[in-house]
């Protein structure tokens, strides 16, 4: 079992592509201000108007690798391929000790991987699924224009995914045009599992609407 401290709480938040993730997440951003967002460690190249330790901590790929074979990570993953991707063990440790809320969006394989080394006590998995596939895909498609080969590769991974949201604690519907009633569906769940850890957070979701 990993030593990392028994305190704190980790949310793991997953769901396919285009489901709603990154908007969910802003909001916790906004009405959970004692939430914590760890910085990802990534090989890919900074953007304009980007800098390290802001978006993300900027690394080079022989870096990277050096601490994946060192155990540095807590899950890393390789995206599009050719760009890697991943979380500090260490930054999650010393967060969790100081019994703090940390969030953190996964794919289904990071957080399998993540289960497999933190205590059950310290997580809590959310997915977030769509109402139905044809919905999600249609807002895929709207989204940027693909090929047929590229929105059958699309499908084929939200089934993928789709078929592990029984191992999460909570399967969360995200219908389509009620982010509001989803978020604050989520807040609940997050505020009530921080509640029982003693961890003291602040504020309110907005109205149901």
């Amino acid at each position: 079992m990993s030593t990392l401290g028994r305190r704190g709480l980790l949310v793991l938040i997953s769901g396919p592509s285009g489901v709603g993730k990154g908007t969910i997440i802003e909001l916790i951003r906004q009405r959970i201000t004692e939430a914590v967002f760890l910085l990802s460690e990534t090989t890919r190249k900074k953007r304009k108007g980007e800098k390290d330790g802001v978006q993300y901590h900027f690394v080079t790929e022989q870096e990277f690798k050096k601490g994946v074979q060192d155990g540095l990570f807590l899950e890393w993953a390789v995206v599009h391929g050719t760009e890697y991707y991943g979380v500090l063990r260490e930054s999650v440790q010393q967060n969790l000790d100081a019994n703090r809320l940390i969030i953190r969006e996964v794919d289904v394989q990071g957080a399998q991987s993540i289960k497999q080394i933190l205590p059950r006590e310290q997580l809590l998995t959310i997915f977030l699924a769509p109402e139905n596939e044809s919905v999600l895909l249609s807002r895929i498609a709207g989204r940027e224009p693909m090929t047929e080969e590229e929105l059958a590769r699309r499908m084929e991974s939200m089934q993928r995914e789709m078929a592990e949201a029984a191992n999460y604690d909570y399967k969360i519907i995200n219908y389509e045009g009620q982010i509001e009633r989803c978020y604050l569906e989520v807040e609940g769940i997050i505020r009530s599992a921080a509640e029982r850890r003693g961890i003291i957070l602040t504020g309110g979701g907005g109205a149901l609407v």
